[in-house]
């Protein structure tokens, strides 16, 4: 949980300021959902690489990688995929929207 409060506090943030009207809500949004995937991906790799430095090895029991680190690797797949599809509907949107302006 203390390693997730800055993201928590930024998600905060930026929700506050897209409802006032000051963030714009596409670059707020992109804004922190990036920094949530980045931060999860140096979690689950920068350090876990470390740790296999310094110790040398690491054992997993089973349990672990099914209830610790299976979902957050599923969790940022989600996201990413998520994030990808939303850009391409937005890309569509806009191009079709062009498209009956010049009709």
């Amino acid at each position: 949980m203390a390693t997730s409060l800055p993201e928590i506090f930024s998600h905060l943030a930026a929700s506050i300021g897209i409802l006032s009207g000051s963030l714009d809500y596409e670059v707020a949004s992109a804004t922190v959902l990036g920094a949530n995937i980045s931060s999860d991906v140096i979690q689950q790799t920068l350090i876990l690489g470390l740790v296999v430095f310094f110790m040398g090895k690491l054992r997993f029991k089973k349990d672990f990688l099914k209830t610790g680190y299976l979902p957050m690797i599923t969790t940022t797949l989600m996201c990413i995929v998520w994030d990808t599809t939303a850009s391409t509907r937005a890309w569509m949107v806009s191009y079709c929207s062009g498209l009956s302006s010049h009709t």
